[in-house]
């Protein structure tokens, strides 16, 4: 089987935003056909085949938390919660983007389709891009973010 992957980053989440179709719409052109050409294209391009099969992994990112007065747990807590609802909300999306553009059904959970097996996963803030202390809005928007990747399997 011939392996491709494809990758792709989408942030600069504002503090408490979690909805990935808003922060899509609101990213600049080229985020949004790179993630159409990226992520969108190659799923559909498997579920138009009976012989494709593809994994799409979803990971939400979040900020550290550094709210006063919290326990280290209660901010752990709120970090692996808003990278959850990221990585949730972005599964969605891709399902929306999906059937926005197949003339077929597709079911509300991406896993359901034999063609497709789909992970999200929180990630916490366990893997900053930015770590400095006094982290201005830019850099923690960088922080929070969705990462996308699609390995397509195609026969020989």
């Amino acid at each position: 089987m011939i392996k491709t992957v494809t990758e792709m980053i989408v942030d600069g989440y504002g503090t408490g935003e979690l909805d990935f179709l808003t922060r899509l719409g609101q990213a600049d052109m080229l985020t949004q056909v790179g993630f159409d050409t990226q992520i969108i294209q190659p799923l559909l391009a498997v579920l138009a085949t009976e012989s494709e099969t593809s994994v799409l992994t979803v990971t939400g990112h979040a900020d550290r938390v550094d709210t006063p007065g919290l326990t280290r747990e209660q901010r752990r807590q709120q970090e692996f919660d808003a990278s959850d609802a990221r990585a949730l909300s972005a599964v969605a999306g891709v399902r929306q983007l999906i059937d926005q553009q197949t003339p077929f059904f597709i079911p509300s959970d991406l896993n359901d389709l034999s063609q497709l097996h789909v992970a999200d996963r929180p990630a916490g803030a366990a893997v900053l891009k930015e770590t400095a202390d006094d982290m201005n809005e830019e850099q923690r928007q960088r922080n929070r973010r969705v990462q996308f990747r699609v390995i397509r399997f195609q026969p020989e």
